[in-house]
């Protein structure tokens, strides 16, 4: 007994040390990254020439980002650009630190999502079916770098789900109602707010918190706490899809150029329906549960075991709800993303979880009825240790080199550029009076050429830049592509006009040789500008 005891009371410091030691095993190399051209440019321009964000120019620069402009802002994210701003500020400009946080946010994740499946599946399983989710390829997109916005939801909808089953256990309680604890509300209330403020994609998770205060509501334990965090929850997502809704109706089309018409949306959504419902896998197992189920009812009928009749009902329902629900978040995806989705990168999160949530709830629905059906833990247990050897087997096959390999090369790819944007500043410094020319050859500069501006500008060059522009808007193909090149080129026939991503920048007629010239390329090279040195290629 004692020793079950302290087995018990050991579970959770080895599910962290355990989801720290994956952490540092899949984005250790991270720890020796520098800055990247793509996204880091927001935090140099966050921390300004001098390299820190000081207190009094902390909500000046929070109320310069989306967080300030809801029905403005085609995406809004207000938790990310506050957590973005925060990090910013404690953190300053040490890559170790950002990335370690990173580490940080990636193992607690872990850790809860091994924690809720041990909860079903008992440690082992637990722990084989968390380390297969973090096979999946698509979480270096999002863990091995510092700018998306899936870091912060990944790790918010770590805490909402703590907080939802909390809540959740809390309500089979027997005896008189007691007021509910308010600590895993508070989860799923922090939870929310990061989850949701940083991916308009997870406004979902407010249809959950709806059918958690109406189950509270039908047990007589719906008290104050919890009807005021589920309103704070309610109308923080309503609040955000109204801003969304607002910014996208102003522009008719999406942050990528689609058309956001509401039947076009509609009709996505119903492919994500049937291309969900036509998996074979997905059908596959639905057949399992369902030709097991009627032979365990059959049997427990035929018995006469009611109360284990109405626990199979129950888990049956329970199976299908997360089923349907599971669905919706797939289909969803599809609507979000105009039909390009799985992308097989960051935007797979959170829909690249429903087959395997779904598989995790098919193994459990099983063992369950095992164990209904021969009233025995034994049978469960078996149950188990099968499904154990499908994610053992699983885990080999996937493994995890493609995450390490991309966590190395991302610190090799951000030091090389960290390392020669310094230089290249330096250069420039040296040389005050000498023009820079940025040469383009694809409307996908658009975002490396505002990065490397910034990153200059902080590193504190004073130099005049000046844009040459290779692909006009005319010989772009898709539309997004055509708005990009568009910028590009108004920005090289007139110079900056306000905005953030492009500051210092004047029109190329304005190119003065006479004090030096220098030039860099991005996409390709090949472009000669006369009496420019050339300066390689950026991009």
């Amino acid at each position: 007994m004692k020793l079950a005891f302290a087995a018990e009371k050991m579970k959770v410091p080895a599910m962290a040390l355990g989801s720290l030691l994956v952490a540092l095993y899949l984005w250790g190399s991270n720890l020796r990254a520098r800055w990247g051209i793509i996204d880091d440019h927001e935090i140099m321009k966050f921390l300004g020439p001098d390299g820190r964000l000081a207190a009094h120019d902390f909500w000046q620069v929070l109320l310069g980002t989306e967080f300030a402009l809801p029905g403005t802002s085609l995406r809004y994210r207000p938790a990310y650009y506050l957590l973005r701003v925060c990090e910013t500020f404690v953190w300053g400009d040490s890559p170790v630190r950002w990335y370690a946080c990173r580490v940080v946010l990636f193992a607690l994740s872990v850790m809860i999502l091994w924690w809720l499946a041990e909860r079903c599946a008992g440690f082992i399983a637990g722990l084989l079916f968390t380390l297969y989710v973090c096979t999946f390829p698509w979480w270096a997109d999002i863990w091995a770098k510092l700018g998306p916005a899936e870091t912060y939801a990944v790790f918010g909808t770590a805490l909402y789900a703590a907080g939802f089953v909390l809540v959740l256990e809390s309500t089979r309680q027997e005896g008189p109602a007691t007021s509910s604890p308010f600590s895993p509300w508070l989860l799923m209330l922090v939870g929310a707010f990061v989850a949701m403020g940083s991916k308009e994609n997870l406004l979902f998770l407010l249809l959950p918190v709806v059918a958690l205060l109406f189950i509270l509501w039908k047990k007589g334990r719906a008290d104050k706490t919890a009807v005021a965090v589920s309103a704070l929850m309610c109308g923080y997502g309503i609040f955000i899809a109204a801003a969304v809704a607002t910014a996208l109706g102003k522009a008719q089309k999406d942050i990528y150029a689609n058309s956001v018409k509401p039947i076009g949306r509609l009709e996505l959504l119903y492919y994500g329906m049937v291309k969900a419902l036509g998996n074979g896998y997905v059908l596959g197992g639905l057949l399992t549960v369902a030709v097991i189920a009627a032979w365990v009812l059959v049997c427990l009928h035929n018995r006469n075991d009611r109360g284990a009749i109405r626990r199979c009902y129950r888990s049956l329902a329970t199976y299908l709800c997360l089923s349907a629900a599971l669905l919706l978040v797939y289909a969803s995806q599809f609507a979000f993303y105009n039909g390009q989705w799985p992308a097989g990168m960051r935007y797979d999160f959170p829909g690249g979880l429903c087959g395997p949530v779904l598989m995790f709830a098919t193994a459990m629905l099983i063992s369950e009825m095992a164990r209904l059906l021969f009233a025995s833990t034994a049978w469960r247990a078996g149950v188990l240790v099968v499904f154990s050897l499908v994610l053992g087997g699983l885990i080999v096959f996937q493994g995890f080199e493609p995450l390490r390999a991309a966590s190395h090369q991302n610190a090799e790819q951000t030091r090389t550029f960290t390392s020669g944007v310094s230089s290249l500043a330096q250069k420039l410094r040296n040389d005050p009076a000498a023009n820079l020319v940025f040469i383009s050859f694809r409307a996908r500069d658009h975002e490396p050429i505002g990065s490397l501006s910034i990153f200059l500008r902080t590193f504190g060059v004073k130099n005049r830049f000046v844009l040459y522009l290779y692909q006009r808007p005319q010989y772009t193909q898709s539309k997004l592509d055509k708005d990009l090149a568009a910028d590009l080129l108004a920005l090289s026939r007139w110079g900056s006009k306000g905005g953030w991503l492009y500051s210092g920048f004047s029109p190329l007629n304005t190119l003065d040789k006479s004090h030096g010239c220098y030039r860099i390329s991005f996409s390709a090279s090949g472009v000669d500008v006369p009496d420019c040195v050339n300066l390689g290629q950026v991009w």
